[in-house]
């Protein structure tokens, strides 16, 4: 359990591209607001939202270069910018609310730039540069806690089509983004992110497993009440002592699954059918 806390809770929400980010951060915010907590979401980067952000969209659009001609150093600097044009808005969530959610923060930043290392071996020196660059430098807040929701890479490719198909994303003019397209690089980016398990730059690392033991997705419903489960289990003081008043968290938990509808059959291997208020949400 984490000690006491005097500001709300950090919670960073990870994984590779097609993991579910985006989806399990808007769920989690209807869970805690459930539970009778103020909330604020963030999504990272901000694309339009932001100088850094729109240069964050050329690099995906290749602008700058390909993925291998493009210096890791130079992206995670447009990712990191990104979120230090956030700072202040970052600072007032978190003296104003119970929770903070960032569908990726920095430990985004670590995995997916590291793993463009030539060399595995290089991944600790490059991820404590840029830990000191955003937590010493930039000053943003650590996360709490890290939710990392581990996906196989060919579930994830899957959800990545289904997304791009559907053309939800303005910022994006190709079919896919500079790190998506390559599937090869995603498989590094899940070892990389499986290393910071345990680092100093992440908080309370949590792990989610994704998918079932055949390797077809779980049901989002089910993730969700372990998220809500775990995030309890672990949170800050503050946010511990609201959702126990009265208990609600179960309840939200069981009201919340109930939004999802699984496919008959179950969801090993098939595509999840959600129910209107969440069939908006593309995996991220």
């Amino acid at each position: 359990m984490l000690t006491e806390h005097p500001r709300a809770c950090l919670v960073a929400i990870e994984g590779i591209d097609g993991s579910g980010k985006k989806t399990h951060s808007e769920l989690l915010r209807r869970n805690a607001e459930a539970a009778g907590l103020a909330v604020r979401s963030f999504s990272f980067p901000r694309y339009h939202g932001s100088l850094f952000g729109n240069s964050v969209a050329e690099y995906l659009n290749g602008r700058y270069g390909g993925l291998r001609g493009t210096p890791p150093e130079f992206a995670a600097l447009l990712f990191a910018g990104d979120r230090l044009e956030a700072l202040a808005d970052l600072i007032t969530a978190l003296t104003q609310v119970d929770l903070v959610i960032c569908d990726r923060y920095v430990p985004s930043n670590l995995a997916h730039q590291s793993a463009r290392l030539p060399n595995r071996a290089l991944w600790h020196e490059f991820q404590k540069w840029v830990a000191t660059i955003e937590y010493n430098i930039y000053r943003l807040p650590k996360p709490d806690v890290t939710l990392y929701l581990d996906v196989p890479v060919e579930a994830a490719v899957a959800a990545i089509e289904a997304r791009n198909a559907a053309k939800r994303r303005t910022f994006l003019s190709r079919d896919a983004d500079l790190h998506e397209a390559d599937i090869e690089y995603l498989r590094v980016c899940r070892e990389a992110y499986e290393s910071l398990s345990g680092s100093p730059w992440c908080g309370h690392w949590i792990h989610i497993a994704c998918a079932e033991a055949g390797g077809g997705r779980r049901w989002p419903g089910s993730i969700a009440e372990e998220i809500w489960g775990e995030l309890r289990d672990t949170c800050p003081g503050h946010l511990q002592r609201n959702v126990a008043r009265g208990e609600p968290g179960h309840a939200a938990s069981r009201d919340l699954a109930s939004t999802i509808t699984e496919p008959a059959g179950g969801s090993m291997g098939r595509p999840l059918r959600m129910r209107q208020e969440t069939a908006d949400l593309p995996d991220s």
